[in-house]
Order: structure tokens, then C-alpha cells, then sequence
């Protein structure tokens, strides 16, 4: 947070006059002078803004001596604990995770498990993460929004769809309104099986007459085969 005031230390001194006048000091634990202290009214303060993911709290040891000759002096400890903002947004592992498929898989297959980090505590839920997909895809996909998991809603054709890319999110705050949040791409290549039978195009019928000769062609059939590659090489 920005500098401010912390806390006020007070002693008391039943002596008189200047035997009864107490300073404040510190005399341990503000070496990196992140604080102050009011010699006289004993207010500490913060001058510059703290960091709790780099120090999450402070133990200054403080003095108050009183005027006399010689002077009396006692001590205090003071503990400082820094409290948590949401200063840190989530990090994916990953910018791209990327996981190919074979068309036809079962409803509800894992494909890939997406992560993430936060740098800021648990508290006020400021390092819980959800993940959530974008919801043009979440007929086809869904995602596990506390693990990250990500599963077929329905069968992947091929055919039909050989790829899919689409934006995961993982948001803070347990996934609130006013969390905060990174994003990631998800890419699922669909890869082909032998799923699909030759087909024949067209008439399986001719006429011929019954004096043509030996060699004549009679019919060129026209197969066809929606798969890929060698699944969709006819013979």
C-alpha cells in the first residue's frame, strides 16, 4: 500500500519534569527504512509503498529512553503485517497449449489441462483461480473451472472440423466481476480414422451390345471416400 500511518507507541514515565520527557527510536528491524517513527509522539509510519509478495511482515524493535542523567530506557516490539491486495494478476504456464485428437473419441475425453499462478495470497480469495473458455466453443468444449481441464462436450468429426482455436481465461478472485485476468490459446487438432466407406458416384448401370469385342470398356465407376490420406485411397 502507499506510505502511511502505521501505529502509535506510548510510554509512560511516572518522574517529573525532565526525567519524565520520552523519545522514541528504533533500534532494530527498519534496516531497509521502510519506516519512521516520531521521536516525540511515537507515530510510526510507512514511507513507501510495501510489497507483500516481497516482505509480508516487519518486526521493528523500538526504545523509549526518558531525559534523565543517566537516562532509563525500555522496549517494545512491534510487528507489522502486511496486508494482501490484488495487485497480481494470474500467469498461464503456458501462452499456447496446443493437444491433437482423433475424431470420434468418447464424450467427456480429457484433452488437455490448462495452469496457472498467482503471486498474491489466499487472502480474500486474490490467488484463487477459474478458468472458463470462450463461450462460442462451450457446445463443443468445456472446461473444469477450478482444475483446468478440458473435455469434448460431443464427438469431433474430422470431416467436419479439423481444428479448433480458442481463447482460455483464468481469472482471480475466485473468478469475480472484479478479479483479475490472463489469457492463453487453446488449439485442438482433430485427426482423421478410417470412419467413412468408399462410396459409388453416380449410375452402376450400362448397356452394351452382344457383338462388341473382346476388350471393350463397358463402365468406369466413380468412387469417393471422406477420409484423408491413405484411410481415403480407394482400390
Amino acid at each position: 500500500r502507499d506510505p502511511a500511518d502505521v501505529i502509535t507507541v506510548t510510554a509512560t514515565d511516572p518522574d517529573s519534569s525532565a526525567n519524565a520527557n520520552i523519545s522514541y527510536w528504533f533500534v532494530g528491524g527498519n534496516e531497509e527504512g521502510a519506516f519512521s517513527i516520531n521521536s516525540v509522539s511515537g507515530l510510526i509510519s510507512s514511507l513507501r509503498q510495501l510489497d507483500r509478495e516481497l516482505v509480508s511482515y516487519y518486526r521493528l524493535n523500538v526504545s523509549a529512553s526518558d531525559q534523565g542523567n543517566p537516562p532509563c530506557v525500555n522496549y517494545t516490539l512491534v510487528v507489522v503485517t502486511v496486508g494482501d491486495e490484488n495487485d497480481n494478476a494470474p500467469n498461464f504456464t503456458r501462452r499456447v497449449y496446443a493437444v491433437s485428437v482423433q475424431e470420434n473419441g468418447t464424450v467427456g475425453q480429457e484433452l488437455v489441462q490448462v495452469e496457472a499462478t498467482d503471486a498474491d495470497s489466499a487472502d480474500l480469495e486474490n490467488n484463487v483461480i477459474r478458468f472458463s473458455i470462450d463461450p462460442a466453443f462451450r457446445h463443443t468444449f468445456a472446461i473444469s473451472p477450478q482444475l483446468g481441464q478440458l473435455i469434448t462436450r460431443q464427438l469431433l468429426d474430422y470431416e467436419t472440423t479439423r481444428s479448433y482455436r480458442f481463447q482460455v481465461t483464468a481469472t482471480d478472485r475466485n473468478g469475480t466481476a472484479n478479479g483479475l485476468n490472463d489469457t492463453a490459446w487453446i488449439v485442438v487438432t482433430v485427426t482423421d480414422i478410417n470412419d467413412n466407406p468408399p462410396n459409388f458416384v453416380g449410375s452402376t448401370r450400362n448397356t452394351i451390345r452382344e457383338d462388341s469385342p473382346p476388350g471393350t470398356v463397358v463402365f468406369t465407376v466413380e468412387v469417393e471416400d471422406a477420409d484423408s490420406g491413405e484411410n481415403g485411397r480407394v482400390s
